[in-house]
């Protein structure tokens, strides 16, 4: 039905943007009066496994035969699955498709406790002097209200203590997304100047065609082994048909390894202008949940020191590659 249809496409846009979850899907649903194919109502389990599974992008999530598995009709294991093309139409695009899966990607190397935030810089606030995370502490006006070195705190190491008001930093975010807004804008009218883009072909458009690429191949051997299965292709027909697309998913697999261990960082905040957008749109009705993944793909970090002072590292600068900050202790206090 055309109405089901552009619910399904809103519900996996509203969740590229970072400004809903399974949970709230499921519910806006039930509200609706949906059900699941067996008559059930949402929850967010069943949410999360009807978008993964890819039918609405025209996709089939089978077992792949190749797979050494026991039991395939009774396996589990996501690993052992691929998508493969079918027969129905799409209800929504192969770029919402890919950035449904960059977003699930991006959610699943999310710590848990960042996933369900009680504050939107929920593990993105670091100590400046050692290097150690910065959590939440009580301040003046309570549990929560601040941030603090916890290792300083507990005397772990000597430096000067580390403490910054809570509301005050998420301000000074809010602010820095509006700076950034400003110098996205400067950058399209050229009056900033930015370093100049590797030659060739966008590595992110590479990624995904690599990875169709691969998709396609699986699909095409799925569906040699099935005709050879039914009688429809004879063994030599099969072994050809899999050799051949065989070839082409390794050579596609070999360039898509190559290319992940490139730094293909972006260099300037232009990437992520909807994001950006986005944000300030929706910074005072936006969940904290959404909020917190939406600033993890913009921030690296929030670096703190005493007196108030702060740093916001975006991700598209060199220092968001740092793993850690040298720690200090008390031989190399002054």
């Amino acid at each position: 039905m055309p109405e089901q249809a552009e619910m399904i496409s809103d519900a996996y846009n509203a969740y590229v943007r970072g400004t809903t979850g399974f949970n709230k899907l499921a519910a806006r649903w039930n509200e609706l009066g949906l059900r699941t194919a067996r008559g059930s109502v949402w929850l967010d389990q069943s949410v999360r496994l009807y978008l993964d599974a890819g039918f609405p992008a025209g996709l089939l999530h089978v077992h792949n035969p190749e797979a050494v598995c026991g039991e395939p009709g009774k396996c589990r294991k996501m690993s052992h699955y691929t998508y493969a093309g079918a027969e129905h139409d799409a209800v929504i695009d192969d770029d919402v498709w890919d950035n449904y899966r960059d977003m699930r990607a991006t959610r699943r190397v999310t710590p848990r406790r960042s996933l369900s935030p009680v504050y939107p810089l929920s593990g993105l606030i670091w100590c400046g002097y050692c290097g150690s995370r910065a959590n939440t502490a009580t301040g003046r006006q309570g549990p929560g209200t601040a941030y603090r070195c916890q290792v300083r705190s507990r005397r772990g190491v000597d430096h000067d203590p580390v403490w910054f008001p809570r509301t005050e930093l998420e301000g000074h975010v809010y602010e820095w997304l509006l700076e950034v807004r400003d110098e996205i804008d400067a950058i399209a009218a050229g009056r900033v100047v930015t370093p100049p883009k590797p030659k060739g072909p966008d590595p992110e458009s590479v990624r995904k065609r690599l990875t169709k690429e691969i998709e396609r191949c699986t699909a095409a051997i799925d569906r040699a082994f099935d005709a050879y299965t039914l009688g429809d292709a004879d063994r030599e027909t099969y072994l050809r048909a899999r050799a051949k697309h065989e070839k082409t998913r390794a050579k596609a697999q070999e360039e898509l390894d190559a290319l992940l261990q490139q730094d293909t960082r972006p260099t300037d905040p232009t990437p992520f202008r909807e994001t950006i957008l986005g944000l300030i749109d929706e910074w005072d009705t936006i969940s904290v949940a959404s909020k917190r993944v939406l600033l993890a793909r913009l921030i690296a970090r929030v670096q703190v020191w005493q007196g108030r002072r702060y740093e916001i590292i975006p991700v598209w600068t060199e220092k968001s590659i740092i793993d850690a900050l040298p720690v200090w202790s008390a031989r190399n206090a002054s």
